[in-house]
């Protein structure tokens, strides 16, 4: 309201100066116009005072306010004498604005000064000088005026640039100050919920933080434990250490210190001690007092793991018994005691016998649980010094340490062979169980860990062949027995590409006829120094080393080879070749692929051969033989299963398993028409067999009353010494033309 009534007071001001002749002697209008019109024309430019400098808006407001100044003091009559108007409307100009518009508000004012003096010199505009004085007047006034307002201009603009730096650096400071906030919090934050404990040492060796993964290490708040001696943390018997260390650490000479990482023990708030991993860390702030940072991790869970993978390492995993690396170990302690101190040891070597039969009968996981339960029998019966271990299966291994005599060996192998007798109980039922224990002594430290081992393994076996349920020695005779069969196998794997293995044959005869209808393919080995040795002395070894393969392959090629040849030079007939099929062959490599070679290698028509399996093959890996032998099958040949009644015989197999003939075992064989029970059992099988339309070789047929015995049973096919040893396969041919071919087991 007060700058609407600056204009009527200032027109009443003129007018009255006016009546006392002060001012120009003008109509009242005149007055009113150059007062009130150019107020109401920069009333109405004022909301453009946020115009930028140099906009047609600044210049219209500043134009309009020249305008004002120019008409008030040049109608008034003293107009050059009051040239400085200009000057104090530029300050207000400069304030609304800026320093930077000086030069537009100079330019105004000089056009405005200039109008007016224009207007004075013709006589258009009311003065009160003369025309030379008014021109100088108003020309020494314009001088003035814009001297000011350049003025009035710099020291604005000097101070707006300090302005602005001021605030720029206020801003950069509130700025790097909300920075510095952040990157603490941050720092913070990070400290506190870090998974290590990080904990802050203060050269008086007090705590100086503790964030919240060191309160849950160590059970401390950190309200409670900062400012408390850092010795606080750690046990007892290593407070000296380690406050001599927080001592070196802190000190003037930092060199060895700037980082280290050490491996130590640590006290939790209810005084137990744990495992821990400390980073030490001196830190050096400016001329701040050294300050050692300390990272914490708890290696509890750490040692825990590692315990229990060394306890998997070396134990068996379902007894908890030491394994076998454990026990060679532990046997490598003991030799090198009995080297210095000339004393003995033993080891026992123990076989659950026909455990077999319980994974069979009960299941694995029945025998599982009697294998922990014979683990724990074994463990009671002997001394703490001793080791029991499992080496596998049912095989179970005690070190006997720093004996005095054998008879402790053989106590405690009577103790073992005691406890294992008394029944066990699984699955509601009792069940009995014997061992078979070979013992080996060792007063020699020059043998190997392996030779003991493998000594007690032998007399094993030797109690096993004495009856089961018992002990043996390992003597003398045994070593040589080992010996000789280190040498025998080392032979035998020369065997194959010295040519030193031989195929024998032996016929099979049909009943009805009494004419041979095929062979049976059998491996003789013509051993350097030996002469010929039959196939139960070198099988088992083959078996054991793998060797099996090789000569199985052999004996394939070669026995496809002969029936090929017989075809040929007999091809009405059906004169076929049997070869026997070891687990080992059957479940090592491309068994499929060996016998597809060996056919077509020797142009044998596959329906004239026969793989013989043991029932053992079926026990090994039902699923993967089961799939082999579809395979085979496949092929177009037959499949026979061998020694049939004896080991793990199941009706489960017959149903399985693709099989064709089933050969029943010589034992059964020899016994008939003495026994009963064994008659009856050939009886049975033979309706088996043809119940299930299978056909069936009676093996190992010796005498007339048995092969009358079988005519009478019905059996189509027989082989034995009563027909024919075996004999070399180069002898066949004249076998066969002197005795008749008939067809091979139809």
């Amino acid at each position: 309201m007060l700058a609407y009534a600056v204009g009527p007071v200032g027109l009443l001001v003129l007018l009255v100066l006016r009546d006392f002749g002060f001012v120009a002697h003008v109509s009242v209008w005149t007055y009113a116009v150059a007062i009130v019109g150019p107020q109401l024309l920069s009333g109405l430019l004022e909301r453009w005072t946020e115009a930028p400098v140099g906009s047609w808006r600044v210049h219209a407001r500043l134009a309009a306010h020249v305008l004002a100044v120019t008409a008030v003091i040049y109608v008034c009559g003293w107009g050059p004498a009051l040239g400085m108007a200009y000057a104090f409307s530029a300050l207000t100009d400069l304030q609304r604005s800026g320093a930077a518009a000086w030069r537009s508000i100079l330019g105004w004012s000089l056009l405005g000064c200039a109008i007016g003096q224009v207007l004075v010199f013709v006589s258009w505009a009311p003065s009160y000088l003369t025309r030379s004085h008014a021109q100088a007047i108003g020309l020494l006034g314009a001088c003035v005026f814009g001297i000011v307002i350049r003025m009035a201009g710099a020291i604005g603009e000097r101070k707006e640039h300090a302005d602005v730096l001021l605030a720029n650096q206020t801003v950069q400071a509130a700025l790097a100050r909300d920075d510095a906030q952040r990157t603490a919090a941050r720092y913070r934050a990070v400290v506190d919920n870090a998974a290590e404990g990080m904990i802050t040492i203060t050269q008086a060796e007090t705590i100086m933080s503790f964030n919240l993964a060191a309160e849950s290490i160590f059970g401390w708040t950190a309200h409670e434990i900062i400012g408390e001696p850092a010795t606080l943390i750690v046990p007892a018997e290593l407070q000296e250490g380690l406050g001599s260390f927080l001592a070196r650490a802190l000190s003037e000479d930092l060199s060895g210190v700037r980082r280290r990482d050490v491996e130590s023990r640590g006290m939790r708030r209810d005084g137990t001690q744990f495992p821990m991993m400390v980073a030490i860390s001196t830190v050096i702030t400016d001329s701040a007092a050294p300050t050692l940072s300390c990272i914490i991790r708890d290696l509890s869970e750490q040692k825990l793991a590692e315990a229990q993978l060394a306890h998997q390492v070396l134990h068996d995993s379902l007894t908890g018994l030491p394994n076998r690396s454990m026990l060679i170990d532990r046997l490598g302690q003991a030799l090198a005691r009995v080297r210095r101190h000339d004393n003995m040891f033993a080891v026992l070597f123990i076989d659950l016998d026909r455990f077999k039969s319980v994974n069979d009968t009960l299941g694995h996981t029945a025998g599982d649980e009697l294998l922990v339960q014979a683990a724990d029998r074994i463990r009671a019966v002997v001394r703490e010094i001793d080791t029991v271990a499992r080496l596998g299966g049912d095989e179970f291994v005690v070190l006997l340490d720093d004996l005095e005599g054998v008879h402790q060996a053989t106590d405690c192998a009577d103790r073992i062979i005691t406890t294992l007798g008394v029944p066990f109980r699984l699955a509601d039922e009792d069940l009995r169980l014997s061992a078979s224990i070979g013992i080996a002594l060792c007063t020699d430290g020059d043998q190997t860990a392996d030779t003991v081992v493998g000594n007690a393994d032998v007399a094993m076996y030797r109690a096993k062949g004495n009856g089961r349920n018992g002990y043996a020695l390992f003597d003398a005779a045994m070593q040589q027995w080992v010996t000789a069969q280190n040498a025998l196998e080392a032979d035998l794997r020369h065997a194959v590409h010295r040519r030193e293995l031989r195929l024998f044959c032996q016929p099979f005869i049909a009943m009805n006829t009494g004419m041979i209808c095929g062979f049976e393919a059998l491996v003789r080995w013509e051993r350097p120094g030996f002469g010929l040795v039959p196939p139960d002395a070198f099988i088992p070894a083959a078996e054991e080393t793998g060797l099996i393969v090789d000569i199985g392959a052999w004996v394939l090629d070669e026995a496809c080879r002969h029936a090929a040849a017989w075809a040929r030079r007999w091809p009405t007939t059906h004169l076929g070749m049997s070869v026997n099929l070891s687990t080992r062959q059957l479940l090592s490599g491309d068994i499929v692929g060996v016998v597809t070679a060996a056919l077509a290698r020797s142009g044998l028509d596959p329906s004239r051969l026969t793989l013989e399996l043991t029932e053992s093959t079926f026990i090994d890996d039902a699923v993967t033989a089961e799939s082999i032998l579809r395979q085979l099958r496949d092929l177009g040949l037959s499949l026979a299963l061998d020694d049939f009644g004896t080991g793990y015989s199941s009706l489960t197999y017959l149903r399985t398993f693709p099989i064709d003939i089933l050969k029943i075992d010589k034992s059964f064989i020899g016994a008939i028409g003495r026994e009963s029970d064994d008659t009856a059992i050939v009886a049975a099988v033979l309706a088996l067999a043809r119940n299930l339309h299978m056909s069936v070789v009676a093996e190992g047929v010796e005498t007339p009353e048995q092969h009358a015995i079988l005519q009478r049973l019905g059996c189509p096919y027989m082989q034995g010494y009563l027909f024919s040893r075996p004999i070399p396969i180069g002898d066949a041919a004249a076998m066969i033309e002197v005795a008749g071919v008939n067809v091979l087991l139809e």
